[in-house]
């Protein structure tokens, strides 16, 4: 692995990725996405997130949600007793979630962040549903994120995280992607990375992790899902 991918903090590559998650930032910012974001949260969780929380977590114990946007996962997750840490690079969409998640009269310590630093604690589970890996560029990145996650789990802790099934959605809306790339309003605004789940897998054992499952789920087969744990390399 890249050296610079294990502490993610020195020179120019901390730089290129502060200004990246900065373009996240912004675009995750706008008031279209903001409200987009919102409606989600009367999906709630979706059945194979269901499936796996049922499969593989733990029943009670801290964890990380990376990406929360206003708070669909977190809130939730909260609700079934977990003790829970959510973190997004957009002050809008934490607002937002700060708000459902008063409404929803639960507890939720959130924090913004751009991902080199995560928040300080041992996790049992974290998760990066929502396609977060794929809002990042470069695979060196989303190593670095990875590894950042590695750090902050408990010596048995588990990762749950998804990606867009890159055979899938070309051939799904082949008007919406390039070879690596899904953009779901064009070209000018959000963009996802799409993985195969050879591509997916190979993340996380590159990242020290072992793999559980991974999975492309029957009810969502646009995504590639991945459940692991926390290895000792």
């Amino acid at each position: 692995m890249d050296s610079r991918a294990e502490d993610g903090k020195s020179g120019l590559y901390v730089e290129r990725i502060e200004s990246h998650m900065k373009e996240v930032e912004e675009l995750f910012s706008r008031a279209r996405l903001v409200e987009d974001m919102n409606k989600r949260l009367g999906i709630g969780l979706r059945e194979w997130e269901k499936q796996v929380i049922e499969k593989y977590f733990p029943p009670s114990g801290r964890i990380l949600d990376i990406g929360c946007g206003c708070g669909r996962e977190a809130i939730p997750l909260a609700k079934k007793g977990y003790d829970i840490t959510a973190i997004d690079v957009s002050t809008p969409q934490l607002d937002r979630a700060r708000e459902n998640a008063e409404k929803a009269s639960v507890t939720i310590a959130f924090e913004m962040t751009d991902g080199l630093q995560l928040p300080a604690g041992d996790f049992d589970v974290i998760v990066l549903w929502a396609q977060v890996l794929g809002n990042i560029e470069a695979k060196k990145d989303q190593l670095a994120l990875l590894a950042n996650c590695r750090k902050s789990l408990t010596e048995r802790g588990l990762i749950s995280a998804s990606g867009h099934n890159k055979e899938f959605c070309r051939k799904d809306t082949p008007e919406c992607t390039d070879e690596d790339w899904l953009y779901p309003w064009g070209k000018d605004e959000l963009k996802y990375h799409l993985f195969t789940e050879k591509t997916f897998r190979d993340l996380f054992t590159q990242s020290g992790f072992q793999i559980l499952d991974s999975q492309i789920p029957v009810s969502l087969p646009a995504i590639i899902h991945i459940v692991a744990r926390k290895g000792s390399a």
